[in-house]
């Protein structure tokens, strides 16, 4: 601009205004004015608006960039929009205007200080911008426009909120006088691991303010309290409490069942219950060190203290009654008082019942009457009175009477104080035992397949020995002629040279066929032995009859040695012995 002109110079906040007294300043029509903005500042004031002042240059400048008349500002029709454009208006062109890049931004820039569109300016995308406008400047474009700012939308604060990570509903029960649970009126378990996730706190949170387009602040609501995790109480040692920055948890701290008296949540491990039953309770799982006792309260022999279907688990079960049919018991421990039904299942590794009818796996059994039940243990199975009853177990010791009927298989000692009734079968058969038939059963796959190996391997060895054998001769005889030839300092021919290696390499592979058949047949043989120890096994055990038992009663061991007794034996040991290299079933006297 040249010096003469003349100017005005203003700091201000609103450009138009000052354009506005400029042209009566000046004397010229608005229409005449062009500006430079020299500097700007932004502020904000103490509610936190963001204001912008400019240090502007007016002046008259007849030629002025047409930009200014075809574009201006546009805002959404909010009264804090959120979205500013640049318009520009292709209609009021006659023919295309040519202007420079720099300038299509100078005259943005401009249009956003008229404006006052102070928050949100894209100002990184100016050149893309100016770029686009450019390649429309033509009265055949329609008018058009571009984003240009975009404000900030407010976000609300969130309220807490509280999480429970177990069904809070079902955590109650009536309380008894000694502080025990019977869970009469709400008969649920709520079981917990430790290290279990039970309760999540979520702090409230400030939320954060917005702005629209012209800088104003957009104030949002803060979240507030609604449940508080204070209110949530457990006894001492029950949880742990973990704060990661908004939310806050709490973690059980031992293996149990949740229980709520008192306004306050604790972690039991013993539990009393009146009865298990699909309306009451449903099925009911303890894991962990939980220890259940159904029927507590109630007179002994109660009819299905477990009723039909249902299934209990936790590590000890006291059931003061009986167990209905198709029930199911799982624990470490278990202890009846009442009767099992005879389609009733059990498995514990230890089980000790009253009347048992029906089906018990565990590693050691103990059953006061045992009626046409099915008993299996891994260690040991005692019974006072057994009558149509199934066992097998390692040990069996009957400690009262055996009746008639009964089937007892074991692969180590059976042991009878007497029996008063026929038709049972008393057997030494170790491969009767499940688990003992699973590892023969597996040990015969192995022989199998360890044989087919061997039998490959051995193909393998052969082949390899016999390359060696065909050539053996000749090597010797061209290791003399090599000797010879050093000797005499004379050169030796390279083909004897590859051969002597070709040999070693032939006699390396045949140690190593060598020893991969030697370890495959020393594997097989473990095997074989393995067998033959676990089919001979029977010969180790031994049935022994403190005080009678009658004829029509049958000995077993293995399925080859077998004796009906034809007269009542007292006081007896049973067992197998060779005798004139035939193996035979002896029935001795015995003291034990």
């Amino acid at each position: 601009m040249p010096e003469e002109m003349e100017f005005i110079e203003r700091e201000t906040d609103n450009i138009e205004e000052v354009i506005d007294d400029a042209a009566k300043t000046l004397g010229y029509p608005k229409k005449f004015l062009d500006f430079e903005i020299l500097e700007e500042q932004e502020s904000k004031d103490n509610i936190g608006n963001i204001n912008k002042t400019y240090k502007i240059k007016i002046f008259i400048n007849q030629n002025r960039s047409k930009l200014l008349d075809i574009m201006s500002i546009e805002t959404d029709p909010d009264e804090h929009p959120l979205k500013a454009y640049i318009f520009v208006d292709t209609l009021k062109l006659k023919r295309d205007l040519e202007v420079s890049e720099e300038e299509i931004i100078e005259a943005i820039k401009k249009l956003l200080a008229i404006n006052n569109i102070n928050y949100g300016v894209k100002t990184k995308l100016f050149s893309a911008i100016a770029k686009e406008i450019k390649k429309r400047l033509s009265p055949g474009y329609k008018p058009f426009r571009i984003l240009i700012a975009e404000g900030k939308k407010p976000i609300r604060g969130e309220n807490s909120k509280l999480i429970f990570h177990f069904d809070r509903y079902k955590a109650a029960g009536t309380i008894y006088k000694n502080g025990r649970i019977d869970y009469k009126n709400k008969n649920f378990l709520v079981p917990v691991k430790k290290g279990q996730l039970l309760v999540e706190f979520y702090k409230p949170t400030q939320g954060e303010e917005g702005y629209d387009v012209f800088g104003n602040i957009l104030p949002q609501d803060v979240g507030i309290t609604i449940d508080d995790i204070e209110d949530v109480k457990f006894t001492p040692g029950s949880v742990k409490k973990i704060e990661e920055e908004r939310i806050i948890k709490l973690i059980s701290e031992k293996d149990g069942v949740i229980v709520f008296k008192n306004g306050v949540y604790e972690i039991d491990t013993s539990v009393a219950i009146d009865k298990v039953d699909i309306k009451t309770t449903g099925n009911l799982t303890a894991d962990g060190d939980v220890e259940l006792e159904i029927g507590s309260g109630l007179n002994e022999g109660i009819e299905d203290t477990i009723a039909a279907g249902m299934t209990v688990k936790g590590k000890k079960v006291v059931v003061n009654g009986d167990v209905g049919p198709k029930a199911t018991i799982e624990a470490e421990e278990v202890e009846i008082k009442g009767s099992v039904h005879k389609e009733a299942f059990i498995k514990a590794k230890k089980a000790k019942i009253a009347i048992c009818r029906g089906t018990v796996e565990a590693e050691d059994i103990e059953v006061d009457l045992s009626e046409h039940a099915h008993l299996t243990a891994k260690n040991k199975v005692i019974i006072n009175k057994a009558v149509a009853t199934k066992v097998f177990a390692p040990k069996v010791e009957i400690k009262d009477v055996m009746m008639s009927s009964c089937i007892t298989t074991s692969s180590d000692s059976i042991v009878i104080n007497k029996i008063e009734g026929g038709d049972n079968t008393i057997a030494i058969k170790p491969l009767d035992l499940p688990w003992i038939s699973e590892i023969y059963k597996e040990l015969l796959v192995k022989e199998k397949y360890a044989k087919t190996i061997l039998k490959s391997q051995k193909k393998k060895f052969e082949e390899a020995q016999d390359a060696v054998n065909s050539e053996k001769e000749k090597y010797e005889q061209i290791l003399k002629t090599i000797q010879k030839l050093k000797e005499q300092q004379k050169h030796v021919p390279n083909s004897l040279l590859v051969f002597v290696k070709r040999f070693k390499d032939k006699l390396k592979k045949l140690q190593q066929e060598k020893e991969e058949y030697e370890s495959i047949l020393k594997e097989y043989n473990k095997i074989q032995s393995e067998i033959e120890e676990l089919v001979n096994s029977y010969k180790d055990g031994h049935i022994i009859i403190k005080e009678t038992i009658p004829a029509n009663n049958i000995i077993l061991f293995d399925d080859n040695l077998k004796k009906i007794l034809d007269k009542e034996h007292r006081r007896v040991k049973i067992y197998v012995r060779e005798i004139q290299g035939k193996e035979s079933i002896v029935i001795e006297p015995t003291t034990e």
